[in-house]
Parts: C-alpha cells; structure tokens; sequence
C-alpha cells in the first residue's frame, strides 16, 4: 500500500513537471530570436509595425552609437527592413536629429546611404534627407489647446498641493498628492 502510495505522489511530480516546461507563445520579438510555437498575432503586427515605418520613413539619433555616425543595431535593424519595404515603393528615409555638429550629421547621413547602397537597392529608388519624421502630426492649433489644458492642469495639481508636472496630474487622478 505504501509502494503504491509513493509511486502515485512521484508520477504526480513528473506531470506537473513536464506540464510546466511547455514553451510559450511569443509575439513579434525577433531580437530574442525565433521559436517554433509562433504567436498567431505575429503576422498582423508585421503588418502594422510596416505601416507605421511606411508613415514615418525616418531614422533618428537613437539609431546610431552616441556620438558617433555609426549605426547601432537598432538602427542596422530598421534600414534592413526599410530597404524590404522601399524597393517596392521607394521614398526618402528623413532623418531627424538634434545634433549641432553639420559634420557629424553629414557622417551619419552618409552612412545611412552606404548601407542602404549595400542592400542591392537601385541608386535613386532611396533618398536620403535631413527632416521631421512623416505622418499626420498635429496642427498648431491642436498642440496649442494641448499645452493650455496641460498648463491648466498642473496649476490646478499645485494649487492643491499636489506636484507640478505630469506625476502632479496622475496624482491628482489616482487621489495621491497630499
């Protein structure tokens, strides 16, 4: 009796120990590598994150090592995809800095269109430009009344001694501040 008690309570581990090593599912993270249980949401946010970088087409100082002009991976990863989606379209990568240094900021420009001149890319189907990233944006107007509803509300959070700023305004939301 006891035999059969112990074998029971070690059959029950080894089916809760196989059950909890299944792999899990995964979205779209491809630096963490690939899997072979794919998410089904993996191809509909393909699609949206190319219709977003379709939208936007720039490339900023993040995507290069800190004062540097050389691409970082994050950067070496969106002109590899960018150079999928524009061989078929074509377009003009902006890119958007805050640099100072016109030197530095040629550098990277540069290098930008040596490495999209690596993908195999027919020579003026890619421009490449210093700009704002595309898209909608909003109007002046739009960030006008934004900034005065902001202004209002973080007045309206240190009139009651609440913290000035967004945290003053989530404070005031959530009850805290006091």
């Amino acid at each position: 009796m006891m035999i059969i008690f112990r074998l029971g309570i070690v059959g029950t581990l080894v089916v809760v120990a196989v059950g909890c090593n299944l792999p899990p599912k995964r979205l779209n993270a491809p630096p963490q590598g690939s899997t072979h249980h794919p998410s089904e949401l993996q191809e509909p946010f393909a699609y949206m994150v190319d219709n977003a970088m379709l939208e936007d087409l720039a490339l900023s100082d993040i995507h290069f090592v800190p004062h540097t002009a050389q691409l970082n991976g994050a950067g070496v990863r969106r002109l590899e995809r960018y150079a999928k989606l524009l061989t078929v379209y074509g377009g003009s990568i902006r890119y958007s800095t805050s640099l100072t240094d016109d030197q530095r900021v040629e550098e990277r420009m540069a290098n930008i269109r040596t490495y999209l001149a690596t993908t195999g890319i027919p020579e003026g189907r890619i421009k490449v430009a210093q700009g704002m990233p595309g898209g909608k944006g909003m109007s002046a107007k739009e960030a006008i009344a934004s900034k005065s509803v902001n202004i209002a509300t973080d007045e309206k959070a240190a009139g009651k001694g609440g913290a000035k700023g967004p945290m003053g305004v989530l404070s005031g939301i959530f009850g805290g501040g006091k």
